[in-house]
């Protein structure tokens, strides 16, 4: 029997709405109370009674990460991309390969707020769990409008390449590109409160195949994945706030 836990997400700002949205599709798992005592968070509405009963906080506003981690709450970061591309399938089907080029694209609409700086924490945080390795900015030329930059990784024969552009005003994409001497991968997606699947393709000397699409929406699979660790004692998120705490002052010390 599914086991379920009680949430606080707030109401009337656009992240408690989001967030709602995707808790009403598991009921099963999470019921949202609207104040008093919860066992998860949602970081921006944190009343001190809701916080300190709190086990585990999801953290919408990444930005925000050295302050909820003075909440010695385990901390859940709500990513817009990796957890489509993962349910999707793209890092099982990248694990053990050394690509020799990365390219990663994003195009973020323009009212959304750091939208830039947000960009490349989150492409940042796609390139660790890509390549099993830290990556930092080796050269940055942001433009007002967007931003190119070329990255290292812990292993330097692969060559890393970042963009983003301000454009448009729907939710926003990624696209990667992972390239080595016999194969290449590629990578699309969306995000947004619809459930999507990622177009991943992959290319080799048999030609190409794809993975079997899965439709999703992050925040679920973000409060999926808060379920499971508090479900389960050994269970942890693959992108943990130490590693957003490492991303987040790569990007702070890029984009000064």
């Amino acid at each position: 029997m599914t086991r379920q836990y009680s949430c606080v997400v707030g109401v009337g700002t656009e992240a408690a709405n989001s967030h709602r949205r995707a808790l009403a599709s598991i009921p099963n798992h999470f019921r949202i109370v609207e104040t008093g005592p919860a066992d998860v968070v949602l970081w921006g509405h944190r009343a001190d009674a809701d916080l300190a009963s709190a086990r585990a906080v999801v953290l919408d506003d990444l930005l925000a990460a050295p302050a909820a981690a003075s909440s010695a709450r385990l901390v859940i970061p709500a990513l817009r991309f990796l957890p489509l591309l993962s349910a999707n399938g793209l890092f099982e089907l990248a694990a053990g390969r050394k690509f020799t080029s990365l390219e990663l694209n994003s195009t973020v609409p323009v009212e959304t707020t750091n939208g830039l700086a947000l960009s490349l924490l989150e492409q940042l945080a796609i390139l660790r769990i890509l390549s099993g390795s830290r990556a930092s900015v080796a050269m940055l030329n942001s433009f007002g409008t967007g931003y190119l930059s070329i990255a290292k990784l812990g292993h330097p024969d692969t060559a890393v390449s970042l963009s983003a552009v301000l454009g448009g005003h729907d939710e926003g994409d990624l696209s990667v590109q992972a390239v080595s001497p016999t194969e290449r991968i590629e990578a699309h997606i969306g995000a947004g409160a619809t459930a999507r699947p990622a177009s991943i393709v992959h290319f080799d000397s048999k030609g190409s195949s794809q993975t079997i699409p899965l439709r999703q929406n992050s925040l679920r699979l973000t409060w999926l994945s808060a379920h499971e660790v508090l479900s389960d004692g050994g269970a942890t998120v693959p992108y943990d706030l130490s590693m957003l705490l490492d991303d987040l002052a790569t990007v702070r010390g890029a984009l000064v």
